[in-house]
C-alpha cells in the first residue's frame, strides 16, 4: 500500500512471487469514499484497482479498504474468474485472545527455524515486545 495514496498517481507493484507466477499490481482509483456494507458503513475509504499482469483474463477488482479495518469489500471489474468479497461480520479481539495468537505466532517462528533454517536464516526470531505502561 501506498503511503500517501492519490488518485492519478503511477501503477505500483502489490507482491511479487516469481517462483509460484504471483504478480499483482494496483493504482489508487478512488479515496475519502463512503462505502456500506453488511457489517455497517465506513467513511474514508481506500480504492485500489488490482490486476495481475500475468493473468489477463483475470480481469480487475476493485478493492476497498477502511482505516481502521482493513479490506471491507472486492467487487469485479471484468475478467473470467472474477474475486468478489463484502465484509460481513467484525469482531475485536480482547487481551487475552491477543496473547493467545501472540504466542501461536512465536510457536509458528520457532518452529521455521527447526524446520528451514536456510529460510528463516536470513531473518531475526520474532521477539515479544515490552508492553506500553
Amino acid at each position: 500500500m501506498l503511503a500517501n495514496p492519490q488518485p492519478g498517481t503511477p501503477s505500483y507493484q502489490q507482491g511479487r512471487a516469481p517462483a509460484v507466477d504471483f504478480f499483482d499490481c494496483g493504482k489508487v482509483a478512488k479515496t475519502h469514499q463512503h462505502v456500506c456494507v453488511p457489517v455497517g458503513c465506513f467513511n474514508e475509504v481506500l480504492v485500489i484497482d488490482e490486476w495481475a499482469p500475468l493473468d489477463p483474463e483475470g480481469g480487475h477488482q476493485l478493492k476497498y479498504y477502511a482505516p481502521g479495518v482493513g479490506s471491507i469489500k472486492v467487487a469485479a471489474a471484468g475478467g473470467v474468474n472474477a474475486e468478489v468479497l463484502t465484509l460481513a461480520s467484525k469482531s475485536t479481539l480482547n487481551a487475552a485472545a491477543l496473547a493467545k495468537i501472540r504466542d501461536a505466532v512465536i510457536a509458528q517462528d520457532r518452529r521455521g527455524y527447526r524446520v528451514a533454517k536456510s529460510v528463516y536464516a536470513h531473518t531475526p526470531p520474532v521477539k515479544r515486545l515490552a508492553a506500553c505502561s
